[in-house]
């Protein structure tokens, strides 16, 4: 499993690659969203973990580009800042 993480913060995106280093699997973690299309377009990733807030795209934008990509990647986006619509439009993107 190959493993992306996107998020403007990057004590967040090194608290989340620390967190699935027991996993073994090769995580890379890219703080700009339009970087993180070049990888998702030119790379193998089976997951995607996203922050929902993000300058130029956010999560849900994100979303939307890569399931144009490939509609069975997987994505998931972690936030703080979540709504109930939030939530329930990336459940009918494919979150």
């Amino acid at each position: 499993m190959r493993i992306l993480v996107v998020d403007d913060n990057e004590i967040v995106l090194s608290s989340i690659k620390t967190a699935l280093s027991p996993l073994e699997w090769p995580v890379t973690t890219v703080m700009d969203s339009r970087i993180a299309l070049d990888h998702i377009k030119t790379g193998s990733y089976d997951i995607v973990i996203t922050d929902l807030q993000m300058p130029e795209l956010d999560g849900i934008e994100l979303l939307r580009e890569i399931k144009v990509f490939d509609p069975a990647m997987e994505v998931i986006i972690l936030t703080g800042h979540g709504t109930i619509n939030s939530a329930v439009e990336a459940l009918k993107l494919g979150c």
